[in-house]
């Protein structure tokens, strides 16, 4: 504002004296310096009371303060625009009643005086505004309007460039015309030619840091995004088209984290290989293609006598660090988890699901469970002693959507799933942990066959099945 009454000085004596000139009006009788003090004053305490609110909460904290705070910064031009008023009335009053001026030098003083406080009020908010917006309204909003677009005291980047050319360039080069025209004496001409270079010298660099500044930290914040950072909002303080800018970037990562929550959370849900896959088509809609896979089965030994030690909360937590130790094979190996059916574990070993060699994956990932189960054992979580079965099977096998076009589930489905199904369960029956069909053994590669040692079982006839089959124990 210090600035701003300088700026009015400066170009209200020097339009006064250049209108002077051109229309040929004596000057009036100059008003006591004792007027321009008590004005001044009065500036000082209408500042003070407007800021006061702001200051106290800024000092304190107070959440009730913060409405008022932000009402009175959101009112910043209104203020501005009534002081300078207050100033242009009063300072014509004054001029009427003192300086005993006529209707021509009343007039011409007026117009001096209005251009004079338009200077003012315009050089003091293109210099109190970014000061505001650094200083004091980032502290007056919370999360999350500081990140939501505002509405207030601010001139988009397009008015300020225009009032720029205005006020810096037209407004001058019309008053030095004049001035020549008038034969006004030279260092009035100087001073003004003076002031508007100091100024639009001090202005162009504010509104160069006003831009540069946010597109800078802007900038920063992508970068930190396209890391995968979602918590990089920047803050929005101001109307203009930056800060519509930051706006959308808010906007645009409050979307991409909420996709991430949704996908974190789909996956929970649903193998990431499966996520994908459906993903890749784009829609959604019941069927499914016929695919080669093997299909491993998982199942507790005893579980409905374990069940039935344990109450319903100590067996959910159970079976939660169970599935954690035993499906790490799985996953480790490529494999997708289709589903948990009670104490039962059913995965998938594809090729459209990121396993080129499913049988050597679904074998390796079989041992692979043996082993954790072990250690899931020796850490003491569950109850000791905990045993389970597991069966492979290898074939053809429908993989696709089933259910109803509201509510659907990916799952395999066919005489494959139903036969590694079987297979698991004969494991109670032949005293064994791992069983694998004998197309599973014959398409195992010559490496991980020579590492194994497998015992034949041969004729052996499973549920629902006329021709008995040959398994493999994995010893």
């Amino acid at each position: 504002m210090l600035i701003g009454g300088f700026a009015s000085s400066v170009y209200g004596d020097a339009v006064l004296a250049i209108l002077f000139h051109s229309f040929r009006v004596s000057a009036p009788k100059p008003c006591p310096p004792l007027f321009d003090g008590i004005l001044f004053i009065g500036f000082l305490i209408a500042a003070w009371w407007w800021s006061r609110p702001i200051s106290r909460f800024l000092d304190t904290g107070e959440e009730p303060l913060r409405r008022v705070a932000v009402s009175r910064y959101l009112g910043l031009y209104k203020f501005l625009g009534v002081l300078w008023l207050v100033n242009f009335a009063v300072s014509m009053a004054v001029l009427g009643w003192w300086g005993d001026a006529g209707p021509r030098t009343w007039a011409v003083w007026g117009v001096a005086r209005a251009i004079g406080a338009g200077y003012g009020a315009y050089f003091s908010i293109i210099f109190l505004e970014p000061l505001l917006i650094r200083s004091v309204s980032g502290r007056l909003y919370a999360e999350p309007e500081i990140f939501k677009r505002k509405t207030g005291p601010y001139w988009t980047i397009h008015a300020k460039l225009i009032l720029l050319v205005v006020n810096l360039i037209l407004v001058p080069l019309a008053l030095l015309e004049l001035g020549r025209e008038a034969a006004i004496p030279g260092d009035i001409s100087a001073g003004v030619i003076i002031m508007t270079f100091v100024f639009a010298a001090g202005y162009g660099e504010t509104l160069y840091r006003s831009i540069a500044r946010p597109l800078d930290e802007l900038n920063k914040k992508m970068e930190r995004l396209s890391g995968g950072d979602y918590g990089c909002k920047t803050t929005v303080l101001d109307d203009d088209e930056i800060g519509e800018l930051k706006a959308h970037f808010n906007d645009m990562v409050d979307g991409l984290a909420e996709r991430e929550r949704l996908k974190e959370t789909f996956g929970r849900y649903v193998s990431v290989e499966v996520a994908k896959k459906l993903m890749e088509r784009g829609a959604l809609s019941l069927g499914g293609e016929s695919i080669e896979a093997t299909i491993l089965f998982s199942d507790i030994r005893g579980f409905t006598t374990l069940s039935e030690r344990m109450s319903p909360e100590e067996l959910v937590r159970f079976l939660n660090s169970y599935f954690s130790y035993v499906t790490e094979p799985i996953m480790a190996h490529r494999g997708m988890v289709n589903k948990f059916i009670g104490d039962a574990v059913m995965a998938v070993f594809a090729p459209q699901f990121g396993s080129s060699d499913h049988v050597d994956d679904a074998v390796r990932a079989a041992l692979g469970m043996r082993e954790r189960l072990a250690a899931f054992n020796a850490a003491g979580v569950g109850p000791g002693g905990v045993g389970f079965g597991v069966g492979l099977h290898t074939g053809r096998l429908v993989a696709g959507n089933i259910g109803t076009e509201k509510r659907l589930e990916y799952t395999v489905i066919g005489d494959t799933v139903n036969i590694a199904s079987r297979i698991e369960s004969m494991n109670k029956d032949l005293g064994s942990v791992i069983l694998v069909s004998g197309a599973v053994h014959d398409r195992m590669s010559s490496a991980l066959r020579e590492t194994l040692r497998a015992e034949l079982c041969s004729d052996v006839k499973l549920k629902g099945k006329d021709k008995p089959m040959s398994l493999y124990k994995l010893l």
